[in-house]
């Protein structure tokens, strides 16, 4: 698969090669050694989300599992995490210890439903990685940013996931 990527054609193959090749010490765009994260943040209005059949909702995770297996056999999948709804999310806002608020409270039509940590060299190989997400999932938009600080903490098991149910209002 061929991408236009900025001012060149790049595939997602064109990156297994470089990486292999790359060196552990390498330095990335923050002159920092060490391998180079990006976070692809996914966002989809909640509501149409909430109101797709369980059919769909698998047929859109099936698709997504595809890419998310290709991008593990390149080694370049770190962790992602599909977020349960806006609606059991709290907000930290305020001076000293701060308010506890129902709700994460964005101004924004389309909501923060999940993320991926990617391994890649550069922006045009993030921005493929991210097309292959938007081709199994047309209707999300996928932001691409570098990360600046990664702590992989202790392995966490996989999870078992919960029962996404659409928000009442």
């Amino acid at each position: 698969m061929v991408y236009v990527a900025r001012n060149h054609s790049v595939s997602m193959s064109d990156y297994e090669t470089v990486r292999a090749d790359r060196p552990l010490g390498q330095i990335n765009p923050f002159g920092k050694r060490g391998v180079m994260l990006y976070a692809i943040l996914a966002y989809h209005v909640e509501t149409k989300v909430m109101s797709c059949t369980p059919q769909h909702d698998a047929a859109v995770m099936a698709n997504l599992s595809r890419v998310h297996e290709l991008l593990n056999q390149n080694g370049r999948l770190g962790p992602v995490a599909r977020l349960a709804t806006t609606r059991t999310a709290h907000t930290l806002r305020g001076p000293r210890a701060g308010t506890v608020l129902d709700g994460p409270f964005a101004e924004t039509k389309e909501q923060l439903l999940g993320f991926y940590i990617i391994d890649f060299d550069n922006d045009d190989a993030a921005i493929a990685a991210a097309r292959e997400l938007r081709r199994a999932n047309p209707s999300a938009v996928y932001e691409m940013r570098p990360v600046a600080l990664f702590l992989p903490g202790a392995a966490i098991p996989q999870g078992e996931p919960i029962e996404m149910t659409p928000p009442t209002g």
